[in-house]
């Protein structure tokens, strides 16, 4: 230092050096160091009242001479050129000696700021408003846990809220965005492809498959339980719908679900595609033997004639009787399995169980039979009505029974004593006035 004194009062010492010198506060003359000490002290005042803090930027370019004074501070006292005077004197006006604890606080300060604005402190690595806090909050990660990161400074951190695993909180917020979705539908079931939310739905079936591979922290699994998580929606499925059929059994007596069972339209399709799994070799055997306890037939061949007969369930319901037309337009299979079951009877090759279940629900083996009964009671429904039995050839209310009450009279001598007992009873006039 003294040798760069003695060049510049000879002329020797270059402008540039000379200028470099007292860029960082060098004092030519020892008389005037402490002068120029006590200066650019209040020139760090004014910076302090300015902006907050005693941090000036390395190479500043509004005072390059003060941020090089700033600096000299630091490497005196490291070197212990310091006198304790000065050190006081800065200290009380909360000096930081060392810049990286400043550069740190600065950082965090406006991570805290980032936090109050956005409620969390994920900031993305291309936050636009701070190119350089996104890369600081990952590189705090990178400390912890590489155990770098004092615990001071982690405690500082998690006070804020600060998520050391991002998994963490993108998970919490999904989780509360499930708890919202069932206080709005009442279950956790939500669709993968939900179009409510279709990052909901993904992440829900994310849950369930992390959990199958034994990798969902217990801890996740217990909170996802306690609203109800469903974590098999399949077999949920499956023992809900069998909860239906016990209580179908329960009410009908039997199994025999129609496929368009009013009170549940869905209930019949679902037994029917049970026997469809129990054929393909896909129904498991708890669910075969569940299935079978309350009276399911799972036989191939036994399904497809109680498939058939819930079809004719669903007939009566509708039409009142079981003789569904040989040329049904609605449902041909039917009107054939219907012939195809007086055919077997008549035969002798249908079980009895099968005859006494067809008889039980009304069913007529002689179906001319049927059809003349069934024209017999509208018959007694047009007299209760008109009180006679004398329908017009040409009626618009009932042409067919028109039609029949002709047949009855020109075939008299073929009906039988029978019939033409029950039609005497009401009243059946065989010839007609004109």
């Amino acid at each position: 230092m003294a040798r760069q004194r003695s060049l510049r009062r000879l002329g020797k010492l270059s402008p540039e050096h000379k200028a470099k010198l007292e860029g960082v506060g060098f004092a030519w003359e020892f008389a005037d160091v402490d002068t120029l000490w006590d200066k650019m002290f209040t020139t760090l005042l004014d910076y302090k009242r300015k902006y907050g803090n005693c941090n000036v930027p390395d190479k500043w370019p509004e005072n390059r001479k003060l941020s090089g004074w700033v600096g000299n501070q630091r490497q005196f006292r490291k070197r212990g050129v310091l006198t304790p005077d000065r050190i006081k004197r800065l200290e009380e006006i909360d000096f930081d000696w060392n810049i990286r604890n400043a550069a740190w606080d600065k950082m965090f300060a406006a991570l805290a700021n980032y936090r109050q604005e956005h409620s969390h402190c994920n900031v993305p690595q291309t936050y636009p408003e701070n190119a350089s806090l996104g890369g600081w909050v990952s590189s705090q990660r990178y400390l912890r846990k590489s155990d770098k990161l004092s615990e001071a400074r982690v405690h500082q951190l998690e006070e804020i809220g600060f998520a050391w695993e991002i998994v963490d909180t993108t998970w919490e917020q999904m989780f509360s965005a499930l708890t919202e979705y069932k206080r709005k539908h009442g279950d956790c079931n939500v669709p993968q492809k939900c179009s409510e939310d279709r990052q909901l739905g993904i992440w829900v079936s994310a849950q369930r498959q992390v959990k199958r591979k034994g990798k969902l922290p217990i801890e996740l699994v217990r909170r996802l339980d306690s609203l109800g998580f469903v974590w098999d929606p399949a077999n949920a499925h499956w023992e809900e719908m069998f909860a239906a059929l016990e209580e179908y059994t329960h009410v009908h007596g039997n199994c025999k679900v129609s496929r368009d069972y009013a009170d549940n339209p869905r209930l019949g399709a679902w037994v029917i595609k049970q026997r469809a799994a129990m054929n393909d070799g896909k129904l498991t055997a708890g669910r075969r033997a569940k299935l079978e306890a309350i009276g399911v037939i799972l036989k191939p061949i036994e399904a497809a004639w109680e498939e058939m007969f819930s079809s004719l369930l669903h007939y009566k319901s509708r039409y009142g009787d079981c003789n569904v037309p040989q040329h049904w337009p609605e449902n041909q299979r039917l009107a054939n399995w219907v012939n195809n079951q007086r055919q077997f009877k008549r035969k002798g090759t249908l079980s009895e169980v099968r005859v006494k279940t067809l008889e039980e629900l009304g069913f007529v083996w002689n179906s001319i039979s049927g059809f003349w009964d069934r024209m017999f009671a509208a018959l007694v429904d047009y007299k209760r009505k008109h009180g006679h039995c004398n329908v017009p050839t040409k009626s618009k209310e009932n042409p067919q029974l028109a039609s029949w009450v002709v047949n009855q009279r020109s075939r008299r001598a073929l009906l039988g004593e029978d019939r033409v007992r029950s039609l005497d009873g009401i009243g059946f006039q065989w010839k007609v006035t004109r």
